[in-house]
């Protein structure tokens, strides 16, 4: 279940940058000042978002949340 979470995410994402790429590169396209600020805003988004979007999503994926061991119930009995 959790290598399912994990690649979907990663694909979403994945294709999720790749719109926005080109959202940003149509932008840059055009004759504007500000819509070519803002393409290159897009993309520098991008460069910080996406590492860490993965970074979030391959923190779920191996990092077990919501399961109880018998130690850890044993701590909470006492």
């Amino acid at each position: 279940m959790k290598a399912r979470f994990f690649y979907s995410a990663a694909i979403l994402i994945f294709f999720g940058a790749m719109y926005l790429v080109t959202k940003a590169f149509d932008l840059m396209n055009r004759p504007s000042n500000g819509a070519v600020s803002g393409g290159i805003l897009i993309i520098l988004a991008l460069f910080v978002l996406v590492p860490s979007a993965l970074a979030w999503v391959w923190h779920h994926h191996v990092t077990p949340h919501g399961k109880i061991t018998q130690k850890q119930e044993e701590r909470t009995d006492a």
